[in-house]
């Protein structure tokens, strides 16, 4: 695992644009049968696994509540208050049960517990507790690849391997099974679907009676970077809930003094007595309590807020049952693999004309390089973010980086 985690933590990204959201293309990652197969066609090294993602802008999206705006002073549609915070049913502890769940556990310590629960209040407008019992039971059991290319970059081929999914509460690579499950069959209840027992038939809750609700159908975690206060604040008015690298979990924003600060749903540490209260318990399980505080934390004032969330796209996937995905002939290379454009010696030249005049916004597929690009992704010393630690490259590397937040 630790020769993973060094892989992982030695790949980075390319730079992405400012006010975009990325999600990975379901043409190119699909399930059957409980297999998740991706198609890597065209993937030869690290820059290339960007053409494995779509791209929307921010304001694609329709706004949660209307006449909201960034301009507010005040905003959450999860909880106006820190009394109805504290009163909702993600907030609340985890039961002695449900702890005794490995990735229950450990999905609420990396706020993918809390992520998805204040998504369904502010999407679904349901206040009731995430089953991750459900996601583990509908995790793929194989994460397998194809059309991998045989001249692919070292490193990249090091990491796509086929790996097997044990569906089970302490499971290896569960974590990563269950954050693909939400993508493929949604979410319920813990009333359906207790997170103590990974149930063997989701068709129906545990009382063999009642059929669960399934909600945030079409879920796509959705990732960004480059953004700043305000794309923050784009993606809250759209989607209520945001995740950083840094690991905050936003759920809002307030002013104070004309600044802004973040309402976070922070995970409390788990308390512990210094000595047992009485002879026979414990003092590693004693008064260990696991739920989100309600905590407002200054806002910085940068340009490199990365991070993810989850929203709604119905994106079917097409019956093609290969996409190749290699790049257009038209498309540049890398920043690093091939000179800019000279403007001034080719006016004429596409990366020079018609939309690309003010190419501040366009990608560098739609835009080449010029001299003295401004854009990040034509920074010649581009710091890309590297992608986090996480337990599986395999996954992380092809659903970059949302999954790696998270695990």
């Amino acid at each position: 695992m630790q020769l993973l985690l060094l892989l992982l933590t030695s790949l980075s990204l390319g730079a992405r644009l400012k006010d975009k959201v990325y999600y990975t293309n379901p043409n190119l990652v699909r399930e059957k049968d409980g297999i998740v197969t991706v198609n890597v066609k065209g993937v030869k090294k690290q820059d290339d696994i960007e053409l494995l993602s779509k791209v929307l802008d921010i304001s694609d999206f329709q706004l949660l509540k209307e006449d909201s705006s960034v301009d507010n002073s005040n905003f959450s549609v999860i909880a106006e208050s820190q009394s109805e915070f504290e009163g909702l049913q993600t907030t609340r502890a985890l039961t002695e049960d449900e702890l005794s769940c490995g990735t229950v556990k450990a999905a609420h310590e990396t706020r993918l517990y809390g992520l998805i629960g204040y998504a369904l209040k502010a999407i679904e407008k349901k206040d009731i507790k995430p089953s991750l019992a459900y996601l583990i039971a509908n995790s793929p059991s194989k994460v397998t690849f194809k059309n991998i290319e045989p001249d692919a970059d070292l490193q990249l081929r090091l990491v796509l391997f086929d790996t097997t999914i044990q569906k089970q509460c302490d499971g290896q690579y569960i974590e990563i099974g269950s954050a693909l499950a939400l993508q493929f069959h949604g979410i319920t209840d813990t009333a359906c679907f207790p997170n103590n027992v990974v149930p063997t038939d989701t068709s129906k809750c545990t009382d063999s009676q009642s059929k669960p609700d399934i909600l945030l159908n079409n879920a796509k975690e959705i990732y960004f970077e480059n953004g700043d206060i305000q794309s923050v604040k784009k993606l809250l008015l759209r989607f209520g809930v945001v995740q950083l690298d840094s690991n905050q979990l936003i759920i809002g924003w307030e002013t104070k003094d004309d600044k802004t600060y973040w309402v976070v749903a922070e995970p409390t540490e788990p308390i512990q007595e210094s000595e047992p209260s009485n002879e026979d318990e414990d003092p590693a399980e004693a008064q260990i309590e696991y739920k989100y505080s309600y905590e407002s934390i200054e806002a910085e004032d940068v340009s490199t807020y990365t991070g993810a969330t989850i929203g709604i796209i119905v994106d079917v996937p097409t019956e093609e049952e290969e996409v190749i995905i290699t790049p257009p002939a038209d498309q540049p290379k890398p920043a690093e693999e091939v000179k800019p454009i000279d403007c001034k010696a080719n006016p004429n030249d596409k990366a020079c004309s018609g939309n690309c005049k003010n190419n501040k916004k366009m990608t560098r597929s739609e835009c080449p390089c010029i001299v003295g690009d401004t854009r990040d992704a034509c920074d010649e010393f581009d710091g890309s973010v590297m992608i986090r630690a996480a337990l599986s490259a395999v996954v992380a590397v092809i659903l970059i980086p949302v999954l790696a937040l998270f695990w």
